[in-house]
């Protein structure tokens, strides 16, 4: 079965590089939104990411380069427990599938034999009613909006809480425009990419290893600017590849 195939034309080049805003009615945001908010099993995904953990740390590759949050949360929702219904999985495509999906796999009909769990088709099953979080609310406020300033002075909060309330969001699989959190930077695109470099190069999930390494130059705002940015973008496009496309030539290596 083909994996599923994202085809970029020159607005969705222009999207990326900031040059044009996406806005859309809040309805549709909701829409959404509500798609990406279904609760998981969390014991399976806290043994999916201690997995991923281990082959990341066996690779000397960032986590999130094998399988994001979003991806370990779909597994952990639909209980996937062949090849097959693994790539019908978010971001499961062919060559993650014959990367990882064996290790995985595994993992999952060991889990599922144990708690008697069959898995579920991520087409046919009925999502339930979206959470109603803080984060997610700013994150619609912001979308709706159509940049951040209007929607800090609509929820009266500093750009720091608002970054910390979308990376959240956004780590739940939700989904915002990263050209809306790229705008807020006031650093030039090649300390931008420099910084992004490294979070490729150190992973996500904790801004001091990035501090450190650009000799502490840089604030930790403008880090938590770029983290949640990158985080979007992986949320966005369906292969990790799409980022380093997107910033390849335009690093200085």
């Amino acid at each position: 079965m083909p994996g599923h195939v994202i085809k970029l034309n020159q607005s969705s080049w222009q999207i990326l590089r900031g040059e044009l805003i996406v806005k859309m009615p809040r309805s549709a945001a909701v829409s959404l939104l509500a798609k990406s908010s279904v609760e998981c099993d969390l014991t399976l995904f806290q043994e999916l990411k201690d997995k991923r953990s281990k082959l990341a740390r066996e690779r000397k590759i960032p986590a999130y380069i094998i399988f994001s949050d979003r991806t370990l949360r779909d597994m952990a929702r639909y209980y996937p427990q062949s090849s097959e219904m693994m790539i019908r999985i978010s971001v499961v495509g062919e060559h993650k599938l014959k990367e990882y999906g064996t290790e995985f796999l595994d993992l999952l009909k060991g889990y599922c034999q144990q708690h008697q769990l069959k898995e579920r088709d991520p087409v046919t099953s009925v999502a339930p009613e979206p959470r109603n979080s803080r984060s997610t609310e700013i994150c619609l406020t912001i979308i709706a909006e159509g940049s951040f300033q209007a929607a800090m002075v609509r929820c009266d909060l500093k750009l720091e809480t608002m970054l910390k309330h979308v990376q959240t969001s956004l780590e739940s699989g939700d989904q915002i425009p990263p050209d809306l959190i790229l705008a807020q930077s006031s650093l030039s695109e090649t300390e931008q990419n420099l910084i992004i470099r490294s979070f490729e190069e150190l992973g996500l999930d904790r801004l001091a290893p990035v501090y450190q390494a650009h000799n502490e130059d840089i604030s930790y705002l403008e880090l938590r600017i770029i983290q949640t940015y990158l985080t979007g973008l992986k949320n966005r496009f369906t292969e990790y590849r799409l980022l380093r496309e997107w910033h390849k030539g335009q690093i200085t290596r």
